[in-house]
């Protein structure tokens, strides 16, 4: 009963399923999801996610630890991973991804949207959300992979450059069809647009239509369509473009020779000059194989892939292709799995426990948010741990 106790129990526990998780990475390349929320007490905590696939082919996001950090400066985050990374025993050069969650943006985006003092910033805010909203929710599946993301992505861009360019006529008449249905007044679009918030006998000089359709619609989209351009960049799309070579759809008809050297190019520490010779030569027997497999004639994803290999042990066959596929497979897609330990922490650490500790707050995080690996621990490995931490007056 004694809280000092219970308090190692749980570490024992979570420390326990911290080593069960770093055992089912295998010491291999993993990708590193990091964000920073204040609690119910003010405290700034910044949560740790790793993405890394299994021995399974399956991919993985497992929730590693919470900390306290004195603030949200880069060399105060810094300083907190490498202090994980020493306390585990993993190694910084294993990170091949890195993200950094941009969720509170768009909580910011709904505070102008309803409180912005410009009527510009209102409108690009509010589209902001409605389009990018819905593609952040399809995005937030854990094993969703990169080229599934891209083509969502690319799917998006097409339709706002389509609403752009023959969008407005047909948002007028769904205007005009709301105003007849509610019997509101319609707005005459040759008139002058008022400012509401100016004398309403200081023109702005500019018609009604030009307000809504350049100042309003045009200028969401065109920010919208500038953002996603410049996330995409030139070694991005690169990137991207030599990854689907990977993609076993319609029985790999995006398979490329070229495309796939040029991938594993990307990943200079991970292939020695002789194993890219050595990669050159498996391709051709890899796409051969595997085309010739009914198992992978109807894989849609990456990530089926990964297991259709491992269930196969073609990943022994082929290891450097597998090695390549893993990479690709740990890039990470959305950081949604981060947030989500922020929710789990509100039920943790309530205005009720406003004073639980950080140590106490992360043990207990962890065995609640990994609940799966968490029922894989035995008592007995709790039970060694929680003797060998200390002298007890009792053996267990």
């Amino acid at each position: 009963m004694c809280p000092t106790i219970q308090k190692d129990i749980v570490n024992c526990f979570a420390e326990e399923l911290v080593k069960s998780v770093i055992e089912e990475m295998g010491h291999d390349v993993f990708g590193l999801l990091v964000d920073e929320s204040a609690d119910v007490s003010d405290k700034e905590q910044m949560a740790v996610v790793f993405r890394f696939v299994d021995k399974r082919g399956m991919v993985k996001e497992r929730f590693m630890s919470i900390t306290h950090v004195s603030d949200t400066a880069s060399s105060s985050l810094k300083a907190a991973i490498d202090s994980l990374f020493a306390k585990y025993g993993l190694s910084i050069k294993k990170v091949r991804g890195q993200g950094y969650d941009g969720a509170s943006n768009m909580r910011v985006l709904e505070y102008i949207e309803i409180e912005g003092a410009e009527d510009l910033k209102r409108s690009q805010a509010c589209g902001l959300l409605k389009t990018n909203g819905n593609l952040s929710m399809v995005l937030q599946r854990r094993d969703q992979d990169i080229l599934n993301a891209m083509d969502l992505v690319n799917s998006t861009k097409r339709q706002l450059q389509k609403f752009r360019d023959d969008g407005w006529n047909s948002l007028m008449n769904r205007v005009s069809s709301f105003c007849e249905e509610h019997d509101i007044e319609k707005v005459d679009m040759e008139k002058d647009f008022v400012d509401s918030r100016r004398p309403r006998n200081k023109k702005t000089g500019v018609s009604n239509m030009h307000h809504y359709k350049v100042n309003c619609l045009f200028a969401v989209l065109d920010l919208q369509l500038q953002e996603f351009n410049d996330r995409f960049n030139e070694v991005n799309t690169e990137l991207l473009i030599c990854a689907s070579s990977l993609s076993p759809i319609d029985s790999f008809t995006e398979f490329d020779h070229s495309k796939f050297m040029r991938l594993s190019k990307f990943y200079p520490d991970d292939f020695t000059h002789g194993e890219y010779i050595s990669l050159e030569q498996e391709l051709d027997i890899y796409i051969d194989n595997v085309r010739n497999d009914e198992r992978f004639t109807h894989l849609k994803c990456l990530g089926e892939l990964a297991r259709m290999l491992v269930e196969t042990r073609k990943n022994m066959s082929h290891p450097l292709v597998y090695r390549l596929l893993k990479l690709v497979l740990i890039l990470h897609v959305a950081t949604a799995t981060v947030e989500r330990c922020f929710s789990a922490m509100k039920i943790v650490k309530s205005h009720r426990r406003n004073r639980i500790g950080d140590q106490f707050l992360n043990d207990c995080l962890v065995c609640f948010i990994e609940k799966v690996v968490f029922l894989s621990i035995t008592n007995e490995t709790v039970m060694k741990r929680f003797q060998d931490m200390k002298t007890r007056r009792v053996v267990l």
